[in-house]
C-alpha cells in the first residue's frame, strides 16, 4: 500500500531523514501516521538516533499533518526547493523531531 524509508544516515551526528508514500486509497485512515510513529520510536530506541528529519512539499498539507501528528516541528521552508514533474518549483517544508521530544 506504500512505503517508509530512512535515508541520509549520518552516524557521527546520529541523525537521518524519514520519507513515506502511500496510495491514495489509504489516505486519511491513520495508517501512515501509525507506521511513521512506530518507525520513529524504533529509530530512537533501537538504532540510537538523536534527530529525525522529514521534508514535504508545502502544498501537500496531508503529509504535513502526518508529520505534526508524529511530533515533528516545522523548522523552516526551503523556498523553491524542488522542481515538480510539471516543471514548476515548489517550496519544501522541513520538519524534525529530537529524541528528547519523545520522552
Amino acid at each position: 500500500i506504500g512505503n517508509i524509508y530512512v535515508s541520509d544516515y549520518m552516524k557521527k551526528d546520529e541523525k537521518c531523514q524519514l520519507s513515506f508514500c502511500i496510495g491514495q486509497v489509504w489516505w486519511k485512515q491513520g495508517i501512515i501516521t501509525e507506521a511513521c510513529n512506530t518507525i520513529i520510536d524504533f529509530l530512537f530506541q533501537e538504532v540510537g538516533f538523536n534527530r529525525i528529519m522529514a521534508k514535504h512539499v508545502v502544498e501537500n498539507a496531508g503529509s504535513g499533518k502526518v508529520l505534526e501528528k508524529c511530533g515533528m516541528t516545522l523548522e523552516g521552508i526551503e523556498r523553491k526547493g524542488a522542481k515538480g514533474m510539471d516543471g514548476k518549483f515548489r517550496d519544501i517544508a522541513i520538519r524534525a523531531i529530537l529524541k528528547e521530544d519523545k520522552v
